[in-house]
């Protein structure tokens, strides 16, 4: 299975979920594209995801975005580790 699912982090605090999408749109297609919040700050954790419809997309936005500058900082893009299997 193809991992389109990408980690973004070391955002800047005042990126929302769809500033986070408009900067990745013009790469493909995009299904989800979220920033992490802190459930009791209410502020964002500093990373979020992009998830694409396409594989190539995904390897696509790595290419262009990873290390791209932003706020002063180096924003880091990979795909995502996969989540690991819940037993009951």
């Amino acid at each position: 299975m193809e991992n389109n699912k990408l980690f973004v982090g070391s955002l800047p605090p005042d990126l929302d979920s769809a500033l986070l999408r408009k900067m990745f749109v013009k790469f493909g297609k995009i299904t989800e594209a979220v920033v992490v919040i802190n459930k009791q700050t209410e502020k964002s954790k500093g990373f979020g995801y992009v998830t694409f419809q396409k594989n190539k997309d995904a390897r696509n936005a790595i290419k262009a975005m990873d290390q791209k500058e932003i706020e002063g900082k180096k924003m880091l893009v990979t795909f995502s580790k996969p989540e690991p299997k819940k037993y009951l």
